[in-house]
């Protein structure tokens, strides 16, 4: 087949990348080669539809392939990985992942966790910061608290100073975060338990990875344990895959991963963070619909191999995965 590669011009604001996000360009880049090695190896050829800051439908009908794998990540704005979305909907051509209401439920934070914990998932409590307005913390809010911008990815805007202890600090911080990001923050109760990440592939049934778990025995003096920013840019963390959990704990992360996947309408695949909270259970923190692929770095892959899935047959399942939902469709 012919697979065309979807992605941001890595030139659109490089100066404000490499400050704000420096290793986003190079982790894109190397996604990229090697996502085409692999498809090569599978046989197939490949082709790369670049998106400029305002993408349109034409860029895909010209490309003209048999699918499309989306690997726009907005490096600085989480909108541009809904447009990529958008416009690949907007042409009807087969495309790996899912789709653009899922997307969009998945980027904002708030939003998804409102869908969880309505369909009794468990998830920490939470309180919105609107971007605009008059806002105080919840009197029944638990803290330590942590607070994240509603619609970042890969920790941008998450430190040690996100972490808050009482309403007076909340109130502060949280004031001086949503003026810094200039959009909506999530004002959540810290579940400081084990930490766990799973990688689910497919659909109906899904296929969930080995379980890996985030260590934090060597953290920095001084550093909150939390996967902050700097612990992703700097590697602080050492990993366990598969995590050393019981058949039961599996069963019931598996059981989560499965849930958040169907509440929120997620398809192919996704990342589940989950760590467990004060009362020692298993507490979903977060979904990422569109998680790394960077072989030997990126978390999903490195779970796939730990399940005995190679790199280059996790790219090649992927794309036959986003073929299926177009089983008609040719160019």
């Amino acid at each position: 087949m012919k697979v065309a590669l979807v992605y941001n011009d890595v030139e659109l604001d490089r100066a404000r990348v490499e400050l704000e996000n420096p290793h986003a360009i190079e982790q894109l880049l190397m996604t990229i080669s090697a996502m085409e090695d692999a498809l090569v190896k599978k046989g197939h050829e490949v082709s790369h539809v670049v998106l400029p800051r305002y993408p349109s439908v034409d860029a895909i009908i010209r490309d003209r392939s048999d699918v499309y794998f989306n690997l726009t990540t907005g490096m600085l704005d989480k909108r541009m990985q809904l447009h990529a979305v958008a416009i690949l909907e907007m042409a009807g051509v087969p495309f790996v992942g899912s789709g653009l209401i899922a997307h969009g439920v998945a980027l904002d934070k708030y939003l998804a966790k409102v869908l969880l914990q309505r369909s009794g998932v468990n998830t920490p409590s939470f309180q919105l910061i609107p971007e605009r307005g008059e806002w105080k913390p919840e009197p029944d809010m638990i803290y330590p608290a942590i607070i994240k911008p509603c619609r970042e990815g890969s920790s941008l805007g998450i430190t040690s100073d996100s972490v808050v202890y009482s309403a007076s600090e909340a109130a502060k911080r949280g004031e001086q975060l949503r003026e810094q990001f200039r959009q909506n923050m999530l004002l959540e109760e810290l579940a400081t338990g084990r930490e766990f990440t799973a990688g689910v592939l497919g659909n109906d049934p899904v296929r969930i990875f080995p379980i890996q778990e985030i260590l934090y025995g060597d953290w920095p003096e001084g550093e909150a344990e939390i996967y902050s920013f700097d612990a992703k840019v700097n590697e602080w963390a050492a990993r366990a895959c598969p995590a050393d959990l019981i058949e039961a704990e599996v069963a019931e992360i598996e059981r989560m991963c499965r849930e958040g996947m169907k509440v929120l309408g997620l398809r192919d695949l996704a990342r589940l963070d989950i760590r467990i909270d004060r009362r020692g259970a298993p507490s979903l923190l977060e979904v990422n619909a569109l998680p790394g692929l960077q072989p030997l770095y990126s978390e999903y892959p490195r779970m796939a191999e730990a399940g005995g899935l190679s790199y280059v047959d996790l790219i090649d399942e992927l794309v036959q995965l986003g073929v299926d939902h177009y089983p008609s469709w040719g160019p």
